[in-house]
């Protein structure tokens, strides 16, 4: 599987790299993985400089409070797809979920085959120029999608609770830990291994 990375808001590609080292070794190695940077700075997201010594930039990949720059982000990354994929599938986390579900929706040609998504963003509704919500786009996303996130996110709410409303609940599926706005690691295998349970069991839909 070649899966298409895209980190949260206030990081970049190592420190997601870093961030699913213990998903990824679970998965197998018989994966590829494309990690894509923000093109914005923005300030480090909490602990984010901790885990980048080797590496200042902190990134995002739009301005939140603009759909133009949501846009742009969107064909940019579009563009990026076109060149370096086909991609079987996306593993994004936070903001980097919200653009990539956002490109999904709005594409007339599928993008990726499933979806795994972190804590996910909440995606844009571009034709009413506002967020997405479970009462106006229910299904709007039907592919495979794991939703790895937590009950009620300390930092930005509503993310991954959202994101997984919105889409097709006969091929969703979720693991909901207490974890905070965080990938599973190391730290705690018990959450890496049920994450892990909850993106193969994703796998076998597609």
């Amino acid at each position: 599987m070649k899966f298409l990375c895209l980190h949260e808001m206030g990081t970049n590609s190592k420190i997601m790299a870093a961030q699913t080292a213990a998903i990824r070794h679970e998965l197998g190695s018989e994966h590829e993985y494309i990690y894509v940077d923000g093109a914005l700075e923005c300030e480090p997201a909490p602990g984010a400089e901790l885990m980048s010594s080797d590496y200042s930039g902190f990134l995002h990949y739009f301005n939140h409070d603009s759909l133009e720059s949501c846009k742009q982000a969107m064909d940019d990354l579009d563009k990026f797809i076109k060149e370096v994929g086909p991609f079987d599938a996306v593993m994004a986390f936070s903001e980097g979920a919200a653009l990539a579900a956002t490109l999904m929706v709005e594409s007339k040609t599928p993008k990726f085959k499933w979806a795994v998504f972190f804590c996910g963003g909440i995606p844009y509704d571009l034709p009413r120029r506002c967020l997405m919500s479970k009462d106006k786009n229910a299904n709007v996303i039907r592919i495979p999608t794991a939703h790895i996130r937590v009950q009620g996110d300390p930092i930005w709410p509503g993310f991954g609770r959202i994101l997984s409303d919105i889409c097709d609940p006969h091929t969703r599926e979720d693991f909901i830990h207490d974890g905070g706005h965080a990938i599973p690691g190391p730290r705690h295998p018990a959450r890496v291994k049920a994450a892990v349970k909850c993106i193969k069991r994703t796998m076998m839909k597609v």
